[in-house]
């Protein structure tokens, strides 16, 4: 005999979760589904005690007798949780408070959308046991000995590679387009367009990119094949930096030849983010015949401190570049070739 709180009468719609995976893989890419909340279900809606003796006959137990009782308050039961269980009672106590309301698909808007039809309560958790009797389940609610600790903290079965630093690379970049905008572009990856697999471009041929830019040193040839190699290799995207002296030199050659780069890098089906306002390593960088960091300045790099004191203090003029001109850089005549512009270390 089972005593347990009123809950048990209280009516649910559970599914299985090779349902959900199919709900969720039917709505990628799926426009109908933009901008939607859709409610999903297994077949059958049936109570918390109706689940308890579905699970003892599927798993061929004895049919319990449960007496629903009034007096099991949410913190009891979840200090019984914790007792019996490997789940604390601070995580199970949130979780027995939300029994009390139905959990019944009142929506049927994703049928319209992603037509499935789910297996039922009986099934799914046949299935279930299955998997567990032929050791095919990965995880399991068994695993979830947290005893206080974060479910992010390491445990001895960790792999040896997990190692126990937690690194985050957090990137912000401030833009006046609106969220919806901003939707579509991410909505953008993937599907037809592919997803960004690249690197940072330059050729072999240059140091730098003053000299990539640089009519004298702007090598098509060596461009258009290492883009050639990144495409045989699999890769559909380049960043490529930009120089404010080079454009000083020559505005309207410049332009040119970032729109000859656009067109050889889409004839190898690369596309480009180009990152303009980007420093070279040298702390005064000159147009004309550029040295590599080691024979100027032995141990001087790209992030060297007095390199970027120097840059800094350089105050290039920014208003030929600035205002209707920026947009119109590498355009290739028809405004496509490249994501986007990117303002870079200054």
């Amino acid at each position: 005999m089972m005593t347990t709180p009123r809950w048990v009468k209280t009516r649910v719609q559970p599914i299985a979760v090779r349902d959900v995976l199919a709900y969720l893989t039917g709505v990628l890419g799926n426009r109908d589904a933009y901008g939607q909340v859709f409610e999903v279900g297994g077949a059958d809606v049936v109570t918390y005690r109706d689940m308890m003796d579905l699970y003892a006959s599927v798993a061929g137990l004895r049919k319990r007798m449960i007496v629903p009782v009034p007096v099991l308050s949410p913190r009891l039961s979840s200090l019984w949780v914790g007792l019996v269980t490997p789940i604390p009672a601070d995580l199970a106590r949130p979780l027995i408070d939300s029994l009390v309301n139905e959990v019944v698909v009142r929506d049927h808007a994703i049928d319209r959308v992603v037509p499935h039809y789910p297996i039922g309560c009986r099934d799914a958790i046949a299935l279930a046991l299955q998997r567990v009797g032929e050791l095919d389940v990965s995880t399991r609610w068994t695993d979830a000995e947290l005893y206080g600790r974060s479910p992010a903290d390491p445990i001895p079965t960790d792999p040896g590679w997990a190692g126990a630093t937690v690194l985050v690379d957090r990137q912000v970049v401030n833009t006046s387009a609106t969220p919806e905008a901003l939707y579509r572009e991410i909505c953008a990856l993937g599907g037809e367009q592919g997803w960004l697999v690249g690197a940072d471009f330059l050729p072999s041929t240059a140091i730098n990119q003053l000299e990539m830019w640089q009519a004298e040193t702007f090598d098509t040839v060596t461009i258009n094949r290492e883009l050639g190699w990144a495409h045989n290799i699999g890769m559909n995207v380049m960043r490529v930096y930009l120089h404010d002296l080079a454009w000083q030199a020559d505005p309207a050659g410049f332009k040119g030849r970032m729109n000859t780069y656009l067109s050889i890098a889409s004839k190898n089906k690369i596309k480009t983010l180009f990152t303009v306002f980007d420093d070279c390593w040298n702390p005064d960088p000159a147009i004309g015949r550029q040295h590599c960091a080691a024979a100027q300045r032995p141990g001087a790099g790209a992030t060297d401190a007095g390199a970027g004191r120097a840059i800094g203090a350089r105050q290039p003029p920014w208003s030929p570049i600035a205002g209707n001109d920026l947009p119109a850089l590498g355009t290739d005549g028809q405004g496509r070739g490249h994501l986007a512009a990117a303002a870079g270390r200054r």
